[in-house]
């Protein structure tokens, strides 16, 4: 008897190794697919605007990207002491304007070289709700705890987001026109808004990546929402606060994921370095030098192994 319905994700036309430049943009879920592909040695970067949720955020973060913009005092605004933008997070914010548009523009200079020669962008939406300020009419990617009352609350409809998405898949083929795109929808439940319209959104969000994937051949989705509902539907599999996936539904995820992108050499090479990172994990920093001495030349040999069979030169994590 079977007692669930596991979901089967056929591999993709490309897959992604350890020479692969892998881009993550998006909601806080592709934080958790980014930390493991980190933790495999993967070359990745993500947020360079911070955690995004919405299509429209994503779609101006992507757009400021490929065309160079510099963000100027203008773009700031000054609230208790610290400048902030509301296109990042609140980790770009500082107490004076010169520092917060030092490090908002190295992140999007940074972000323009990255694209340029990635190989794979993974964008994660997670909510068709957005925040307009009432003040300029704009939709902001973070509130930055400021008073609800200084802005609107909406939910974009397919049409916007729709509009959203194909912006992001333009301005990329004209930038970066090797770059794959994949799309995912976040399992996590935005329930804030309500059971219901947690609901219209991630339906909206869904209809238009179907939409743009089908029209365009290098946009690709991977299901990692359809693997929680349908495959992980279990309260058990989400973290205490019931609208996170837990640790084991993302390592569960993580595996579909590797199914999908890695041929097997690739997991053979993870395979060992997961071997690596146990090791550092239980290192004896109390034991004796010759126990310590035994250790440190065993992780150099796995090391050395990975790098002569794989051609890979781990980083070690301090």
């Amino acid at each position: 008897m079977k007692f669930r319905t596991e979901i089967e994700v056929s591999p993709f036309s490309f897959n992604i190794n350890h020479k692969s430049k892998v881009l993550l943009m998006g909601s806080c879920f592709t934080t958790n697919v980014g930390e493991k592909l980190t933790y495999y040695g993967f070359e990745t970067f993500s947020n360079p605007f911070g955690i995004a949720f919405n299509p429209d955020s994503l779609a101006k973060q992507i757009s400021q990207i490929v065309k160079g913009y510099e963000y100027l005092e203008s773009d700031l605004v000054e609230r208790q002491g610290q400048f902030l933008s509301f296109d990042h997070h609140s980790s770009f914010n500082r107490q004076d304007a010169s520092s917060t548009l030092d490090v908002i523009n190295s992140n999007l200079e940074q972000a323009r070289a990255e694209f340029k020669n990635a190989d794979v962008l993974f964008l994660s939406l997670g909510s068709a709700w957005v925040w307009e300020r009432k003040e300029s009419k704009t939709i902001v990617n973070n509130c930055h705890k400021i008073a609800s009352n200084k802005f609107n609350q909406k939910l974009l409809s397919y049409d916007e987001i729709l509009s959203s998405l194909n912006k992001i898949v333009d301005d990329l083929k004209e930038f970066a026109p090797q770059l794959k795109v994949v799309f995912t929808l976040s399992p996590i439940r935005h329930w804030r808004h309500g059971a219901v319209e947690n609901m219209q959104s991630k339906s909206l969000l869904h209809a238009a990546i179907q939409s743009v994937v089908k029209e365009n051949e290098l946009t690709h989705y991977f299901p990692s929402y359809e693997i929680m509902m349908d495959d992980l539907r279990d309260y058990r599999f989400y973290a205490d606060d019931m609208l996170h996936p837990s640790e084991q539904a993302i390592d569960y995820i993580w595996q579909k994921f590797g199914e999908t992108f890695f041929i097997e050499n690739t997991r053979q090479a993870n395979d060992l370095i997961r071997k690596i990172r146990m090791m550092q994990d239980h290192r004896n920093v109390a034991g004796t030098n010759e126990e310590l001495d035994k250790f440190n030349q065993k992780l150099k040999n796995r090391l050395d192994e990975l790098n002569s069979g794989f051609g890979i030169e781990l980083k070690i994590f301090k």
